[in-house]
């Protein structure tokens, strides 16, 4: 069978260097998933399974996921969620575009499109295990060694690429982009950003998503960017002592995935669309993936493992209100409560580096800026809320009560 693909691909796409993926398309009669070949032949991609091949992968799945429990620092069940979370996206990525498309026939408009994110960030510190899930990413879904790209091969001097990205973005083959530390500047910059906003409203049809990873102790983005990207923080350091170790862990892994459960994974989401099962929930567009890894540990008799992921997680949010929580416990004298609900913060006291009080406003929740130009005001209702702290009584009304009371 051959399947004609209207598919748009730059010519600045050097295939050689970057084309580390399968040329991946989604034929619509069928629901299934399609591979292109070189010489542009078809063959179906999509393939059941058998049982005792789904068990390898899930079993293998669940010991690389372990390996950031086992040999980390940090030994926490949320760490190993968010590799897991990681690995769902990147096995339900193919079909991300085709809920952008429903939510706009769903509810009218073109914005609800970017609801759905098309970048997910990877961030870690070194030796985190982030370059490592990507390849092991990259495994699992058929790439061609080194499962990856860098950075370096998608920039053009000092920036992205702008050219070649968004001739990716405009190819229909649907397989992700996996891009290894990408740099802050991508997601602050000019070129970054509109490389995000522009993909993320515009892009229709079929397409792809990108999976990078970057350095966490730099990620601090402003709001228009964060609520078109996915962010996940594996932030648990390798053990260096268990080296050699967790290295001979690794290399059992890789040894034995390859693409075999993504297949699969890919004939069950065809039988999901062909039945008219929802795929996502409209704060879970990983649902789907979230039921078909649910459905494959059941039949193999595996207990689902306790840090398996329910839910997406919100961790740029999260640490941000971790660290506002932080600067509003050191220095509440420096947060001046005023009777019209708002907060003078003396921000040149709170913050001496001028790229730290640029880090702070990136790290504060909707709602909570009031006026942030020269000077800081924030929205007490809002701000208190956003770290958990009770809102505290109007000055005014403590001053009439205090007068009540004496």
């Amino acid at each position: 069978m051959n399947i004609v693909v209207d598919t748009l691909v730059s010519n600045s796409l050097k295939e050689d260097q970057l084309q580390v993926r399968q040329k991946l398309i989604y034929w619509d009669k069928n629901d299934l998933i399609y591979i292109v070949s070189e010489d542009n032949k078809t063959a179906e991609f999509s393939q059941k399974a058998e049982k005792d091949e789904i068990k390898t992968h899930i079993s293998l799945i669940t010991e690389f996921v372990e390996a950031y429990r086992k040999f980390t620092v940090t030994k926490e069940d949320k760490h190993l969620g968010k590799v897991m979370e990681a690995i769902l996206y990147a096995f339900m990525s193919v079909y991300l575009w085709k809920i952008r498309e429903d939510l706009v026939i769903q509810y009218g408009g073109e914005s609800y499109r970017a609801n759905v994110p098309i970048f997910l960030v990877l961030g870690g510190r070194a030796y985190s295990g982030k370059t490592t899930a990507l390849e092991i990413i990259g495994m699992l879904l058929g790439n061609y060694p080194p499962y990856f790209i860098s950075y370096d091969a998608i920039r053009k001097g000092n920036v992205a690429d702008r050219e070649l990205l968004e001739g990716f973005f405009g190819s229909e083959y649907l397989a992700p982009i996996l891009v290894d530390e990408m740099p802050i500047s991508f997601f602050t910059g000019r070129t970054g950003e509109n490389i995000i906003k522009n993909v993320s409203n515009n892009a229709k049809g079929k397409h792809p998503v990108m999976i990078c990873t970057t350095n966490m102790n730099e990620f601090n983005v402003p709001q228009q960017i964060l609520r078109r990207i996915y962010y996940l923080q594996i932030d648990s350091e390798f053990d260096k002592r268990y080296n050699l170790e967790s290295q001979e862990h690794l290399t059992k892994i890789r040894r034995g995935i390859n693409s075999t459960l993504f297949k699969d994974f890919t004939y069950r989401m065809g039988e999901l669309i062909r039945e008219g099962e929802p795929l996502y929930l409209r704060n879970d567009y990983l649902y789907a993936a979230r039921k078909i890894f649910e459905e494959y540990y059941r039949e193999c008799k595996m207990d689902l493992p306790e840090w398996f992921p329910k839910k997406p997680f919100n961790d740029y949010e999260e640490r941000g209100k971790r660290w506002w929580q932080e600067k509003y416990k050191h220095h509440k004298e420096l947060f001046q409560i005023r009777p019209d609900g708002t907060i003078y913060v003396e921000i040149n006291e709170l913050f001496k580096d001028p790229k730290e009080k640029d880090f702070a406003l990136n790290m504060l929740g909707p709602g909570c800026i009031n006026e942030s130009s020269h000077i800081l005001i924030l929205n007490e209702k809002e701000f208190f809320e956003y770290i958990g702290e009770k809102k505290k009584l109007n000055p005014v009304i403590r001053l009439i009560k205090g007068l009540v009371k004496s």
